[in-house]
Formats: C-alpha cells, sequence, structure tokens
C-alpha cells in the first residue's frame, strides 16, 4: 500500500492544483487559477497537497467562513470575514488515477483537523459532481431549509449533467 503524504501547498504546486482539477472535474466546475491563488493568499493552513510516492494526487483548498454566504464558484474571496462562524471546505480533488486509495477521506479528515485548530465547531461545503454520498460518509449532512439567497446560490453550482448539487454541514 502507498504511503499517502499531506503537505502545505506552495506557489510551486500550483500547476499540479491545475493538473488534477482538469482530469477531477467536468468543465462546469473547473476554477481559473486566481482562485487558488486567492485561497493560498488569504488562508494558507487551509491549502493542501496528498502525493503519493512523490506524485501530486489530491488536494484540499479550505478557510474560515460564514456559514450563509460561500463563495461563489470561480470567484476571489479577497479576505476572510471578519466574524467566520463556520470552517468551509472550498474544493477537495483526487486524480482519477489516485482514486480509492483514502486520500479523500485522509483530506475530508485534515480539514476536520484545521477546523478545530482554528476553534471551529461548525463545518460546510457545496457538494458537486454528485460527491454528496461521499461527504455522507465523512458525516456531512444536506442542509434542506435554505434561505432564497442561499439556495440561488446552491442553484449556481448545478449543471443539467450535475443537478445534485448541495450545501452540506458538519
Amino acid at each position: 500500500m502507498a504511503k499517502i503524504h499531506i503537505r502545505p501547498i506552495t506557489e510551486g504546486d500550483l500547476d499540479a492544483v491545475m493538473d488534477i482539477q482538469s482530469s477531477a472535474y467536468h468543465p462546469f466546475f473547473q476554477e481559473e487559477r486566481f482562485v487558488f491563488e486567492d485561497r493560498l493568499r488569504n488562508f494558507p493552513d487551509g491549502c493542501c497537497i496528498a502525493e503519493v510516492d512523490g506524485c501530486s494526487a489530491g488536494y484540499l483548498f479550505s478557510h474560515p467562513c460564514q456559514l450563509n454566504a460561500p463563495p461563489k464558484l470561480n470567484s476571489a474571496i479577497e479576505s476572510l470575514p471578519e466574524k467566520p462562524d463556520c470552517y468551509f471546505i472550498h474544493d477537495v480533488a483526487i486524480n482519477p488515477e489516485f482514486r480509492g486509495m483514502g486520500i479523500g477521506r485522509n483530506l475530508a479528515d485534515k480539514a476536520k483537523q484545521l477546523a478545530i485548530e482554528n476553534n471551529f465547531r461548525d463545518m460546510a461545503l457545496i457538494s458537486v459532481q454528485n460527491s454528496e454520498k461521499f461527504w455522507n460518509k465523512m458525516g456531512f449532512k444536506q442542509v434542506k431549509d435554505l434561505s432564497k439567497e442561499m439556495a440561488e446560490k446552491v442553484e449556481s453550482y448545478k449543471t443539467e449533467s450535475y443537478p445534485n448539487s448541495c450545501l452540506m454541514r458538519y
């Protein structure tokens, strides 16, 4: 069994991040490089890369947030909120060549650890591309009672091919 090593992302890893993203996501969900640069600049502690035998296999981008105001897809956050009330998992992606090795679970566990270290009890994410089942296994549950504003935000993450995007909370 190959060993998974999770470490902080550096600027030098962003090419690998972009490659992983393009192999893992439908084009609709692919974000531009400035989004990852923005997350790395605003909260570097929440940005991790998973390596297997020295190869970049997956990544995690996460940061403090307000539950009712997660960032839009493919947008910068500019700065963290003054009074965050949850820890937000912006993105976890695994290169398909490395799926089934437990990398997703390791990165989800890393996000939970980061939430605890930063004194957040609540975590949230927007599940895309039929990943709800995975996040359920990680202890996240779909939030069904959404404000009109939040429902519109979540709706913006849906496509004809992937109509099941949803806000999830831990």
